[in-house]
């Protein structure tokens, strides 16, 4: 019985996907500097909180307003910044084949940001909650923007050829840590020695190379025990 071989030739399409990267990152450090233009915006919206909060802050206004502007747009770029650069790099790790580049790459385009709001992107923030927000007008549709980037990435890792790609690249994996560490007794060969592991060698053993089959051992045994000399005989028994 013959089965196919699985693809690992990359597909043409993926090839799509750092250029459809490339867009989210400049779009969401576009959506950051466009920020930096809407400070009365900010303050507006952080007077307002600050009035509904359950404990307000006394004298928030003025230069504590804007100092806490000033915080969080220094913030909203730095983040922008940073997080641009991890998925590019997690981009170039799945075009080298890498499947957790290619999940984790998935996880900050979908739910990922949701558990970890450090990040601030993906279709759910940037898409989601840009078209339902009411951020300025420029700011808001370069988030939505962003956020359909994002779904791209996320439309592009679940085509077709490019999971058959990663199953065809966990397929070679898997036969090429067969092939190095083979079973016992697979085709004549001798396996893994027993004790070997690094914590075996610290805590004393020798590794054991395995025998082939009981008997012969039992036989190489017996040979390699000495001989007995025959016992002396008094001649009154004679």
């Amino acid at each position: 019985m013959t089965t196919d071989a699985a693809p690992t030739v990359r597909p043409a399409r993926l090839l799509w996907l750092p250029r459809v990267v490339a867009a989210w990152c400049l779009l969401t450090i576009a959506a950051a500097v466009a920020l930096r233009g809407e400070r009365g915006y900010l303050a507006d919206a952080l007077t307002k909180a600050n009035a509904k909060a359950a404990k307000p802050k006394a004298d928030y206004t003025g230069a504590v307003v804007d100092k806490d502007v000033t915080n969080i747009l220094r913030f909203d770029l730095v983040q922008s910044v940073l997080v641009s650069v991890i998925l590019l790099m997690l981009t170039f790790a799945v075009l080298r084949g890498r499947g957790w580049a290619r999940w984790t790459l998935l996880g900050m385009a979908t739910v990922l940001p949701v558990i970890v709001n450090l990040l601030g992107v993906g279709v759910l923030i940037q898409l989601v909650i840009g078209i339902v927000s009411s951020f300025p007008a420029l700011y808001k549709t370069l988030e939505v923007l962003a956020g359909l980037a994002s779904l791209a990435v996320v439309v592009i890792l679940f085509l077709p050829e490019v999971r058959a790609y990663f199953a065809g690249i966990r397929i070679e994996e898997k036969s090429t840590r067969g092939s190095m560490f083979p079973a016992v007794g697979a085709g004549g060969g001798q396996g893994r020695p027993r004790g070997a592991s690094p914590l075996g060698l610290l805590m004393g053993r020798r590794p054991v190379r395995p025998t082939g089959s009981g008997s012969a051992s039992s036989a190489a045994g017996e040979s390699a025990e000495p001989p007995t000399s025959p016992l002396p005989t008094s001649p009154l028994l004679t």
